[in-house]
């Protein structure tokens, strides 16, 4: 297809095809380091705001944490008066109550048996109502006011977030819990073991409702298509911008389990086992490829992910790629008009010697092209019209040497052809008489009324067997011949091939109710037959035909 372009526009084409490479090599090379670079500086960015986001969270629960913590602290300034002891809490929880954040529900501290003295249940609890005051609360337990025995009674010792920091001895956070029937609001629990001179004494815990982390969690947003997502040493959401459904009613194994995500199965692996790290997978919650900067957090045991599209990261680079093609395409355009109008003017004197060519390929007759140039191309027009007028002449003599020749030319061929008539009819005869021969080569001789003798001369191959077989089996047929005796005597030579078809034309002929009979077998073609173990099953063989038309009339 280049080939049938003219030479200019493949100047143009060659030029246009070099200014593209070289754009596009040197847009790619930006492009690439670009988007690596971009990409580098967006992952490096979101881990950043990962981190900075989990010391965030983290420090308003450490400063949570310090109220209990302060309260497992004083213990030791209490004696032994069990009245004083509660006195003591009633009057410091409150004040210490009041410098806590409005996200802290409840202070108390519970303790174990007897540690107020001849109380098997002792508690003190305070909480904050919605109009923000600081009020005690009583639970139906042994001691305390309006107590009920007929009612069930608040065993706190069977609690998580009373046995989970005894056993470990240190601050624990309880999973995230909606709290049904007090505050009615999603919260969490941080629980501190409280020891008095050696022997523990009781628990101290603070709740602290989650509304202010949501709402924190919610304004992180690197892009208007990214969230973040927070759960919990478990696995359970605590926080999901795109999922609310599941917060605090699934895990993200249940979640990857549930959307067969794989990618997501990970993620929750590695945030469950408190990894941390930047990692790229298929959100299935938004069918978006992401990039997911996770963090875990110490104070909590929790894990948090935040989540962009890879789309939005490399958005800078996607404006880059835009006006790069907008100036490559600039550039190219310029080039190809630049370049067609340039070889326009080179090129006119060799269109002009181009039309002269077409000119003499039509008439064959000296021209003059009207290029006087003392460069390259005038030379190359001088020289085109001093061989134009050299073969113009040698056109017309070679005009009568063709003329003279093609006369010849036409005499030998209808020689040819009468030759090729007299080989043609020669030909015919031949086969007509090969197809003669053949009928006498075969001749089904019937000796008898229902006796045919067929006399095997010559070398018998595989055509030679077909035509033996069929002119034998029509013979049978239409003679309703009983016997047959197949003569062997003139049979060149014998293979297995042509035993086997002797012997299949023998069973044919069986077949249609005539008895065979093999006459002539010489020394070697017996040995032949017994060597290559042929069965003659049901075919008789005598010396020769004289004894086969004795056995026949003996038959009668």
């Amino acid at each position: 297809m280049l080939l049938r372009v003219s030479f200019q526009t493949r100047i143009v084409l060659v030029m246009f095809i070099t200014m593209l490479l070289v754009v596009g090599g040197a847009g790619g090379v930006i492009d690439y380091v670009s988007q690596r670079t971009v990409i580098a500086e967006s992952e490096q960015a979101m881990q950043e705001l990962a981190q900075t986001a989990s010391v965030t969270i983290a420090s308003q629960f450490v400063h949570v944490a310090t109220f209990p913590q302060t309260l497992a602290a004083l213990v030791e300034t209490l004696d032994t008066s069990a009245e004083s002891r509660l006195h003591w809490y009633n009057t410091t929880i409150p004040a210490l109550f009041a410098a806590a954040p409005p996200e802290v529900l409840s202070l108390t501290t519970f303790f174990e048996p007897n540690f107020i003295q001849g109380r098997p249940y002792a508690t003190v609890w305070y909480v904050r109502d919605a109009a923000g005051a600081i009020r005690r609360i009583t639970t139906n337990m042994p001691g305390e006011p309006g107590y009920d025995p007929d009612q069930e009674l608040y065993n706190y010792f069977e609690q998580e977030w009373y046995t989970q920091p005894i056993a470990s001895g240190q601050l624990t956070w309880s999973e995230p819990y909606f709290d049904a029937g007090g505050a009615e609001v999603t919260m969490v629990t941080a629980s501190v073991p409280v020891v008095y001179h050696g022997e523990l004494a009781g628990v101290a815990t603070a709740d602290v409702q989650l509304a202010t982390i949501n709402a924190f969690i919610a304004q992180i947003r690197p892009t208007d298509d990214s969230y973040v997502m927070l759960v919990s040493h478990k696995g359970i959401f605590i926080a999901h911008p795109r999922r609310p459904d599941l917060v605090l009613t699934a895990t993200i194994g249940d979640a990857a389990t549930q959307m067969q995500s794989q990618d997501l199965a990970r993620l929750g692996a590695a945030m469950v086992g408190g990894e941390s790290g930047l990692s790229y997978l298929r959100d299935p919650f938004t069918n978006t490829d992401m990039v997911v900067a996770y963090q875990h957090i110490d104070a909590t045991d929790w894990s948090l992910a935040v989540l962009t599209p890879k789309a939005d990261l490399v958005q800078p680079v996607t404006q880059l790629r835009t006006t790069l093609v907008l100036i490559g395409g600039f550039a190219l355009a310029s080039v190809a008009l630049l370049g067609w109008f340039g070889t326009t003017t080179v090129l006119r004197p060799i269109v002009q010697l181009v039309r002269g060519v077409e000119r003499f390929a039509v008439d064959r007759s000296a021209i003059s092209l009207g290029i006087r140039r003392h460069d390259e191309i005038g030379r190359l027009a001088q020289a085109f019209e001093q061989m134009a007028a050299q073969i113009a002449q040698s056109y017309s003599d070679l005009e009568h040497v063709v003329a003279a020749r093609t006369n010849t030319l036409q005499q030998t061929l209808n020689e040819r052809d009468a030759h090729a008539r007299d080989l043609a009819l020669a030909l015919e005869r031949v086969q007509q008489k090969e197809q003669e021969i053949q009928a006498l080569s075969m001749p089904v001789v019937p000796i008898l009324k229902d006796t045919l003798v067929l006399p095997v001369v010559g070398v018998l191959d595989e055509r030679r067997a077909q035509q033996l077989s069929s002119a034998l089996l029509d013979a049978v047929e239409c003679q309703k011949a009983r016997a047959v005796i197949l003569d062997l005597t003139g049979l060149a030579m014998i293979d297995e091939a042509i035993a086997q078809q002797i012997i299949a034309v023998a069973q044919a002929t069986r077949l249609l109710g005539a008895h065979v009979t093999l006459v002539g077998i010489r020394p070697e073609v017996a040995q032949s037959l017994v060597a290559l173990g042929l069965s003659l099953d049901g075919i008789r063989t005598l010396a020769n035909l004289q004894a086969a038309v004795s056995d026949v009339l003996r038959r009668g």
